[in-house]
């Protein structure tokens, strides 16, 4: 998101634009200003910035998806998801600070950026959502005991009667398949005991 948000200041800058988001510099000024060295104030900016992708992914993966799609549903769908999420929470954020912010340093940078700044923070959210449901399942694929059963059934076991992560074939997008029912006791069971 960070560098979608720089290369929209760089083309900015090469195009003779107003120079309007650099949000990272931004902040980042904003925090050289109260005392801190430059690299402590980047540092904390970007460690915030990715607290807050992190916490976003999770909110809407833990909570909102299986509200809305408790059988899963496409990558491409989940990304949606995810930049609708971002833009809406991006929006929330924006609304309220350039209503209270009257000719302060928010409203100008508003002001400057125009349509790229628009386009900027889209391009943003769209970045991250697809970057956040590609890892994701990149993860589940590489690490099979990231997948969740579904809430009505139990997990996978295998013949030990340990969880069977490793072995399972299914997709984390697709719920899992019932365990086979045991052999019922009967004639032909009784001689392969013997």
């Amino acid at each position: 998101m960070a560098a979608a948000w720089a290369a929209a200041a760089t083309i900015a800058e090469v195009t003779g634009g107003p120079r309007p988001l650099n949000v990272t510099f931004s902040l980042a000024n904003a925090l050289l200003g109260r005392g801190l060295r430059p690299a402590s104030a980047y540092m904390l900016v970007y460690a915030a910035l990715l607290l807050l992708c992190v916490g976003v992914g999770v909110v809407f993966y833990e909570i909102i998806l299986p509200i809305l799609a408790p059988r899963g549903t496409s990558l491409f769908r989940q990304a949606l998801g995810l930049a609708l999420l971002g833009v809406v929470l991006v929006t929330g954020f924006l609304a309220p600070a350039l209503a209270a912010s009257r000719n302060g340093p928010i409203d100008r940078w508003w002001e400057a950026g125009g349509p790229l700044l628009m386009l900027a923070l889209l391009s943003g959210s769209l970045s991250y959502a697809f970057t956040t449901t590609c890892a994701r399942a990149l993860a589940i694929a590489v690490l099979p005991s990231l997948r969740r059963a579904p809430s009505n059934q139990p997990p996978p076991l295998d013949p030990d009667g340990q969880l069977d992560g490793a072995a399972s074939t299914h997709h984390a997008h697709e719920p899992i398949p019932p365990l086979d029912p045991a052999p019922a006791a009967g004639p032909a069971n009784q001689d392969a005991a013997r």
